[in-house]
């Protein structure tokens, strides 16, 4: 009888604690929720949940009478000192389970005996809690009674814990969703940063009118981080700030940055300048290249800086400067930075634009075209619109003659035209183009940029050997190129642009286009992630409403579904039965065979019944052993023939391994609206139902209020080999 209490005690503490998860919103709640509830629930002396800090093992939540005493007690991880060869300190080490029913006389916990007498604990355990594939902490729980840390209290204490684990993991993912999010937020405000700069490089009449206006672009009017320009002055032996806009840009009119061609290589600029490449600095306070600058940066709360360099005709002549407050800025997946790094070649475009006036108009055109094709990137909802946007847009910017977007298919022996635009589309829109092979079309431009993953340039469309294949489909070529487009790092298909004039991609162009292709690679990876999330969300919501075990809905949806079905029978004055199902012998096999044998047991009995019941009635886990049905294809005179043909269903053996597995059930019946108008009272009642079928002796069935019975077998002991059977049952008419 103490054992019964103790078990259902832990029964509740478990029932308390689940609640306790699901209502939680962050793990430190978590964590206290838990405590209380298993307090509650439980009826423990205490209750505390420890996480690792460096040597010890540190409370951070818990609950009880006990709890004041336990915090101020000091458990290490290690062996080596008494303090850390309690139970908490064992069970943290070796990854199981620890418990003790004497607690006043373990030699173990001889350190802690005085506490121990004094709060009159005499039971307790220490379960490890794991987080990301390895033990964070601890549940530490205290009891009264000696000898009630029994082998199935251990097990439910286990299950806590692993409830635990199920939930942080869920908060994990939920950072990580965040994070996710955070990051496409700012990836989209910098792309329409990066369209601004592209619009300002448009407008500008002249360079320093230039300056101002990306800096202002880039730094979102001020919304995002503070930017500034530095060019070489020959005539100085300083950079000479020409721009600045964003957060405290009025500190770069106070920064000097010296700078000589032939000496060292000074600060952070300096480097930059002299090897071409960006230079980030995610700590500047503490870098010693950024000493000179620490008073400013330390006024301007400056958390990380970059300097990408500006060219003209391909040599330095300057540093574009990123000064940020939140590192979060400079996150180190690429995309940031890449971004940045293209807000610098634009600019760098700009001064080879207004360096080579001669090149002035075929270069806006090409910005304009890669300033609508960011529009069209920022716009595009679906991949299709996509590619319909950007092959427009580019098209009409550029002034192509086609601009074509091919994919690659499964197994990458051929690109397809997935979208096209121009007066050339109609020779494109349709093909299929192979990628290896000795067919000639295989040398054209769309298949060699797929294969190298470089770009592939012909000027002279109809005189080059590689595109004689095409030359003679069509007169009106006169050259091309095509970009690869990857997406994480694998290869995604070919971004194909063909002019009616020879000697159309000059070197400037093909860079503008490099940069067109490279955003399309980015909106396509920006798809990737978004579908990535989906899936993520859509697993997270199922795993929400399902029961992971059998995959059944679990109490919570299971509720909102019956909910659902009292409302359609109110409305339309139908009916159904509400079936309370456990199983008889669970225990037993559970605790003969393992907890694996007894989960394959639930599995196949779901499966049983939601292939007896079918897919026009719903079927539910609430735990444990319990499951639930609602039942609208019946009638009251089948009723009985259904059930029974269930019990029979359910009572069929099962084969675990090498043992076959017999079990039967009990079956409470509530009926809608006859025994209950609302969620609680059917649910109540069938449960009422049922536990007269377990003290009937089971394997049987029972409606509420006096309805139909069927006599059950005779309990089905762990040691006999006889198989249940259905006998025939008295029947009676449904009230």
């Amino acid at each position: 009888m103490f054992r019964d209490k103790v078990i259902g005690q832990m029964f509740a503490a478990l029932s308390a604690t689940n609640e306790a998860i699901l209502r939680t919103p962050a793990p430190e709640a978590l964590y206290r929720s838990v405590c209380e509830a298993a307090v509650d629930g439980g009826k423990f002396v205490a209750a505390a949940i420890l996480l690792k800090f460096d040597r010890e093992l540190r409370p951070v939540a818990g609950a009880g009478e006990a709890y004041e005493v336990l915090r101020r007690c000091r458990i290490e991880t290690s062996s080596s000192t008494p303090e850390g060869r309690g139970l908490a300190g064992e069970a943290f080490r070796t990854g199981t389970a620890i418990g003790t029913n004497d607690f006043q006389s373990d030699p173990r916990l001889q350190l802690w005996h005085d506490l121990a007498v004094v709060n009159d604990i005499r039971a307790a355990a220490a379960v490890p809690i794991r987080r990301r594939g390895s033990t964070a902490g601890v549940m530490l729980v205290y009891l009264r009674e000696p000898n009630t840390i029994t082998p199935d209290v251990m097990v439910l204490l286990e299950r806590m814990t692993d409830n635990i684990r199920f939930a942080l993991e869920n908060f994990d993912k939920a950072e990580e969703l965040r994070s996710i999010e955070h990051a496409r937020n700012r990836l989209s405000c910098m792309y329409a940063s990066l369209s601004a700069m592209n619009e300002a490089v448009l407008r500008a009449k002249t360079l320093d009118e230039m300056f101002g206006l990306v800096c202002d672009a880039s730094s979102d009017s001020g919304r995002m981080f503070g930017s500034a320009i530095f060019i070489h002055d020959e005539r100085s032996a300083n950079l000479r700030l020409v721009a600045c806009a964003g957060k405290r840009n009025h500190l770069f009119q106070e920064t000097c940055l010296p700078y000589d061609a032939d000496g060292p290589a000074l600060g952070l600029h300096g480097p930059a300048l002299r090897t071409g490449k960006p230079v980030i600095c995610l700590d500047p306070k503490h870098d010693l290249r950024a000493r000179p600058w620490i008073d400013l940066i330390v006024k301007g709360g400056v958390t990380s800086l970059g300097f990408f360099p500006l060219f003209r005709r391909e040599r330095a002549i300057g540093v574009f400067v990123f000064s940020c407050r939140d590192t979060d800025d400079f996150q180190q997946d690429g995309e940031s930075l890449d971004l940045m790094a293209r807000m610098a070649q634009n600019i760098t475009f700009g001064i080879d634009m207004f360096a080579e006036q001669a090149e002035r108009e075929k270069l806006a055109r090409m910005l304009a075209a890669l300033s609508d094709t960011n529009e069209a990137i920022l716009r595009a909802k679906t991949r299709d619109e996509l590619y319909s946007l950007v092959c427009e847009a580019s098209a009409r910017g550029g002034q192509f003659n086609s601009t074509t977007i091919f994919v690659a298919n499964s197994s990458k022996d051929h690109l397809e035209a997935v979208a096209s635009w121009g007066p050339f589309d109609n020779h494109v829109r349709e093909l299929k183009i192979p990628v290896q092979g000795d067919r000639p079309e295989v040398h054209g431009l769309a298949p060699s940029a797929f294969r190298t993953g470089k770009c592939c340039v012909i000027n002279e469309f109809q005189r080059d050997e590689r595109t004689a294949f095409w030359a003679k489909k069509s007169s009106k070529i006169g050259s091309g190129a095509s970009f690869p487009l990857r997406v994480g790092g694998d290869d995604f298909g070919v971004l194909l642009f063909l002019s009616s004039e020879s000697g159309t991609f000059t070197p400037d162009f093909v860079e503008l286009l490099l940069r067109l292709a490279g955003s399309v690679s980015l909106a396509l990876e920006k798809f990737k992630k978004s579908d990535e999330k989906r899936l993520v969300d859509e697993r997270v919501a199922y795993l929400a409403s399902h029961d992971l075990l059998t995959g059944l809905p679990n109490r919570a949806t299971f509720a909102a579904l019956l909910r659902e079905a009292i409302g359609r029978g109110e409305r339309a004055g139908g009916g159904f039965a509400l079936l309370f199902i456990d199983l008889d012998r669970f225990k037993i096999i559970n605790d003969s065979l393992g907890h694996e044998a007894g989960d394959r047991l639930l599995v196949e009995t779901a499966h049983r019944l939601k292939s007896f019941l079918g897919s026009g009635n719903v079927v539910g886990r609430l735990g444990g052993d319990e499951f639930v049905a609602i039942v609208t294809d019946y009638d009251t005179r089948s009723i009985e023939d259904m059930i029974a043909s269930l019990l029979r269903s359910i009572a069929a053996p099962m084969q675990i391994d090498e043992h076959k597995c017999y079990t039967t059930a009990s079956i409470g019946i509530s009926l809608f609206p006859d025994h209950g108008v609302d969620e609680q009272t059917l649910l109540r009642n069938s449960d009422a139902a049922m536990y007269k079928v377990k003290m009937g002796g089971k394997n049987g069935f029972w409606v509420h209020e006096g309805g139909i019975q069927s006599p059950p077998l005779q309990p089905q002991l762990a040691d006999r080999d006889e198989r249940p059977s259905l006998h025939r049952a008295r029947r009676q008419p449904l009230a």
